[in-house]
């Protein structure tokens, strides 16, 4: 009886341990879990911000492509080719001013939120080649959109 007592005392310490372990690979995959959700929580924030932006963006690009109603014609250089001397970009309404608004575009696709691509890019339809483009779009101020902490941009192709 005391060689069963031995050997049943002996199998409490590795079952014990086995035990801890278990406890252990539990608590980190719990914790795991729980960093996996938080991230996807952020994610799905920021989209949520993102698509909140997009759509407070979207009327005031629409309102720049139509143009204001309270301007002088002569000083609306975004909506007018004016002179050939002059080098601002515009919004191109005949084949005529697109052929000069590429022109004054030079090798860069865009200046100024206004777009004249020459050829269908195939990076252009990644979101990291217009993040690094960012100084080319037309900035929207921070009070111009929800939050008011956040800026923006956008860029108009012709």
């Amino acid at each position: 009886m005391t060689a069963a007592r031995h050997h049943a005392q002996g199998l409490a310490l590795p079952t014990l341990m086995g035990l801890l372990a278990l406890a252990s690979l539990a608590t980190l995959l719990a914790m795991r879990n729980l960093w996996v959700n938080e991230r996807l929580l952020n994610a799905q924030a920021d989209q949520l911000r993102t698509r909140h932006q997009a759509q407070a963006v979207l009327p005031l690009a629409v309102q720049d492509i139509v143009g204001p109603s309270n301007t002088h014609p002569a000083t609306d250089l975004r909506h007018r080719m004016g002179m050939d001397t002059q080098t601002h970009v515009f919004f191109a309404t005949s084949w005529t001013e697109y052929r000069v608004l590429r022109q004054r575009l030079g090798s860069e696709t865009c200046r100024s939120g206004i777009c004249a691509p020459t050829s269908l890019d195939a990076a252009a339809h990644k979101a990291s080649h217009w993040k690094a483009n960012t100084a080319t779009a037309m900035p929207v101020a921070a009070q111009d959109l929800p939050d008011g902490a956040h800026t923006a941009v956008y860029w108009v192709e012709v």
